[in-house]
């Protein structure tokens, strides 16, 4: 696609420059000239002759953008790339698209559905709210496999990543309005979606076959052990709808303890490949209370940002660091107080260290 899109070749251009500037310099200031040109086609596109550029060259190009910018030190122009692929779908185009191939449809879908309802779970700004969760709502909708089936990009199944979208709004209504009927409204959805992820069975694609050589094998572990990290980090966000008790308290500190577990069973590259299981281990360390845990997470961090391939790592390691902080300086107060004027305590670190992390 990128041989005959000269658009999408200088996006792809500048994400390869910018890569190879981690070791070398000399390639920054050329990854600079290929996003500025990038970028500017894209306007010119978008103000004047999009009816000329099919969808999926348009979306194909901001995936390489918002891409690049989260490798660039997670740079806060990922999220205008990100509303810019929500505001472009469903619009009218005189143009055949010549690559709507399915493959490609396979990895635009749940990247963007991951990247809107990843944000969703950790928004600095209330305003961006409704739309992340038109994007996660309408890209879920766009993934064409079956529902339980782990995609390896997302790093769950689909059907989970629709709980996380809703457990999400479920609580952000219910902390907009607290009153006696909505509690009671919320904790029954809660106890209901508990139940379905107690029961929910997410697979290995059928793809991943018996006869593939060994070294598939760990690939399938590491698969599996994320999906799981993913369900009990969301059973820890459902804690948010339920009192604020020792239980509750409880029930947290062992997802904690399973998602850090399941976390060390997934290796970290060497060369730098993407930790699919970021989320679930950023959920459970914002939690982390006991002090080997969070040596733990600092050096897995530290392991992480080593390679320098990804820009997320170390923003999201300050604001969990400001939790921690915040946390252990309020420790007597309710965790309705800790939360603050947002409904989660993460959410506070970012609007006060100025951070819209990525965490996929």
């Amino acid at each position: 696609m990128s041989v005959q899109s000269s658009l999408l070749m200088t996006s792809v251009l500048a994400v390869a420059a910018n890569h190879l500037g981690f070791q070398d310099p000399r390639y920054s200031a050329i990854a600079f000239q290929y996003k500025g040109s990038t970028l500017k086609s894209l306007r010119r596109i978008l103000t004047a002759d999009w009816r000329t550029t099919s969808e999926s060259e348009l979306l194909g190009t901001i995936l390489m953008l918002c891409f690049l910018e989260i490798s660039d030190q997670c740079h806060p122009n990922w999220m205008a790339h990100l509303d810019g692929a929500n505001a472009i779908i469903g619009r009218p185009s005189i143009t055949q698209d010549t690559y709507s191939d399915p493959i490609l449809s396979c990895f635009i879908a749940p990247y963007f559905a991951a990247h809107n309802i990843m944000a969703y779970t950790a928004v600095a700004n209330p305003a961006l709210e409704p739309r992340l969760l038109e994007g996660g709502r309408h890209w879920l909708s766009k993934i064409n496999r079956p529902c339980q089936e782990i995609d390896c990009i997302i790093g769950c199944s689909k059907e989970l990543l629709s709980i996380i979208l809703e457990t999400s709004l479920q609580i952000r209504r219910l902390k907009k309005n607290t009153s006696p009927c909505k509690l009671r409204q919320a904790r029954a959805w809660k106890d209901t979606t508990e139940r379905k992820l107690g029961n929910l069975k997410q697979e290995i694609p059928g793809d991943w076959s018996s006869e593939q050589p060994p070294s598939s094998f760990h690939s399938v572990i590491a698969a599996w052990n994320t999906a799981e990290a993913f369900r009990h980090a969301t059973v820890l966000l459902l804690q948010y709808l339920d009192d604020q008790d020792s239980c509750h308290e409880s029930t947290i500190q062992s997802c904690v303890h399973t998602i850090l577990e399941l976390v060390k069973q997934c290796p970290i590259h060497e060369h730098g490949a993407r930790s699919s299981s970021f989320w679930p281990f950023f959920i459970a360390a914002c939690h982390s209370t006991r002090e080997q845990d969070r040596v733990y997470v600092l050096n897995r961090f530290r392991a992480l940002e080593r390679p320098k391939r990804f820009g997320n790592i170390r923003p999201a390691r300050k604001v969990i660091e400001h939790v921690w902080k915040q946390r252990d300086l309020r420790a007597d107060d309710t965790d309705q107080e800790r939360c603050g004027v947002r409904c989660f305590e993460w959410e506070d670190a970012m609007a006060q260290l100025g951070s819209n992390i990525s965490l996929t």
